[in-house]
C-alpha cells in the first residue's frame, strides 16, 4: 500500500513538473508570464526566466525595423502618383504602461503555440492606418510637378504629421522619406520626350561645332598653302629682279660698242644685206637694221 502511495505521489509530481523550467527572453524582446489568472505584473527584460506549471512566457518584439507602405494618391492636379513611404519604427519601451497595454490589447494564438507579439503585428494594429492616412493627407495637397521640386519638404511634412499623430500609439516613427516614385504615364512620356529633344539638340550642337572645327582646319590649311605660294612667287620675283639687275649692270658703253662692231662685221660678210653705218643710224635716231634686197 505504501508503495502505491509513493508511486501516485511521484506521478502527481511528474505531472506537476511537466512544462516547468527556464526559458529565454532574447535581446530586442520583453516578456510577461501568463497564467490562469492572466498576465503577471512584472515585465521581464532579456534574460532567463523560470516558467512554472500552467504558466506561459509571452514575448513582445521591441527591436527597430524599417517599413515601407506602397500607396497611390490622387494629387491636386487630379493625376495619380504612386510612391513608397519609408520609415523606421519600434515599440515604445520607456513606458511600462505602453507595454502593459500591448500585452492586454493583443491576443496571442496560444492554441497554435504562438507566444510572440511581433513588431509587424503591433504596427498593423496601431500604426499602419495612421501612417497611410497622414501620408495621403500631406502629399495630396501637391501637384505631381511639385513633388519633384519639393521632395525634401514633403518628406519633412509627412514625418511631422505622422510623429504628431503617433503620440497616442505605442510606436515611435523616424527617418520618414519618399521612395520609388511612379509618375503618371502622361508625365513620364513628356519627360522622356523632353530628354530626347534635349539629346537631339546636344548632338546637333556637337555636330555643328565639329563641322566648324573641320572648316576652320581647312581654312587654316588653305591659308598656310597661300602663304607658301606667296613666298614661292616672291622668291621667284626677287630672283628675276636680281638677274635683271645683274644683266643691266653688265651692259656698259664699251660692251655696246663691241657688240655693234660684231654686228657690222656680220653684215659686211652678208652679200644680200645693205650695210648702213651705225653712226648714221644714231644721227637719224633709227636703230641699226638690215634691209633685204
Amino acid at each position: 500500500m505504501l508503495n502505491k502511495l509513493r508511486y501516485l505521489s511521484l506521478m502527481c509530481l511528474t505531472v506537476f513538473m511537466v512544462g516547468c523550467g527556464y526559458e529565454q527572453v532574447p535581446p530586442a524582446h520583453v516578456g510577461k508570464i501568463l497564467d490562469t489568472n492572466g498576465y503577471q505584473a512584472d515585465i521581464v527584460p532579456p534574460s532567463r526566466v523560470y516558467v512554472g506549471w500552467r504558466e506561459e512566457l509571452v514575448l513582445v518584439q521591441t527591436g527597430t525595423e524599417t517599413k515601407a507602405e506602397r500607396m497611390e494618391v490622387i494629387m491636386q492636379d487630379k493625376l495619380t502618383l504612386g510612391f513608397d513611404e519609408r520609415f523606421r519604427t519600434r515599440i515604445k519601451t520607456s513606458d511600462e504602461r505602453v507595454l502593459n497595454g500591448i500585452f492586454n490589447d493583443i491576443a496571442v494564438d496560444r492554441a497554435g503555440g504562438q507566444r510572440l507579439l511581433t513588431l509587424s503585428t503591433v504596427y498593423n494594429t496601431y500604426g499602419k492606418m495612421l501612417v497611410r492616412n497622414k501620408a495621403r493627407e500631406v502629399i495630396s495637397q501637391y501637384s505631381v510637378e511639385d513633388v519633384h521640386k519639393n521632395y525634401a519638404r514633403i518628406s519633412s511634412e509627412i514625418y511631422k504629421a505622422i510623429t504628431d499623430a503617433a503620440q497616442g500609439i505605442p510606436l515611435t516613427v523616424s527617418d520618414v522619406a519618399l521612395g520609388n516614385i511612379a509618375y503618371p504615364k502622361l508625365i513620364t512620356a513628356a519627360v522622356e520626350a523632353a530628354v530626347e529633344a534635349a539629346e537631339e539638340r546636344r548632338v546637333a550642337i556637337a555636330t555643328q561645332e565639329a563641322q566648324v572645327q573641320i572648316e576652320m582646319k581647312e581654312k587654316e590649311g588653305q591659308q598656310k598653302l597661300a602663304e607658301m605660294d606667296y613666298k614661292i612667287e616672291m622668291t621667284k620675283a626677287r630672283a628675276l629682279r636680281d638677274v635683271n639687275k645683274t644683266v643691266a649692270e653688265g651692259i656698259t658703253p664699251e660692251l655696246i660698242a663691241l657688240k655693234t662692231l660684231e654686228v657690222q662685221q656680220a653684215l659686211a660678210k652678208n652679200n644680200s644685206a645693205v650695210f648702213v653705218p651705225y653712226e648714221s643710224l644714231n644721227n637719224t635716231g633709227l636703230n641699226n637694221r638690215m634691209f633685204s634686197k
